[in-house]
């Protein structure tokens, strides 16, 4: 992975959608993985329609399919740089909260999406980065 002096593009368009503190957070973890210094989790939290799914889409571009995975089981195989994980670190049980926590010594990067903060494990949040998208598209 390179070091990047500037925001990625696809990044600079999103930072209407959020709170000042939650962009700069957004934007030290995308730092955080082209320097390639980790552990780091990244939470994107907000309601239906405002663009967490795509704003995924834009990063995983970004960084490179052979960078990242979409299924926690695939990364015990296969360690990659980075785990996207759509929704589906709201129901995580202890086995695969054991499997993020060696991922995590081992400095891969997780990013997640939920609705509620909530439905994420209490130990997770503890070392998670949480950003918040408010805005809604219509």
């Amino acid at each position: 992975m390179y070091i990047m002096q500037q925001e990625p593009l696809f990044l600079q368009k999103w930072e209407p959608f959020f709170r000042k503190c939650d962009y700069e957070s957004l934007w030290d973890f995308m730092r955080r993985v082209k320097h390639v210094q980790g552990p780091q989790c990244l939470i994107i939290v907000g309601t239906g329609k405002n663009g967490k799914t795509t704003l995924l889409k834009e990063f995983s571009e970004w960084i490179g399919a052979q960078n990242y995975h979409t299924v926690l089981s695939d990364c015990v195989s296969e360690v990659r740089a980075v785990l996207i994980l759509d929704e589906t670190m709201c129901d995580l049980n202890q086995r695969q909260l054991n499997i993020i926590d060696t991922l995590l010594d081992y400095s891969v990067y997780i990013v997640s999406t939920t609705t509620t903060l909530d439905k994420i494990n209490h130990s997770l949040r503890n070392y998670a980065t949480v950003v918040h998208m408010d805005h809604v598209f219509v």
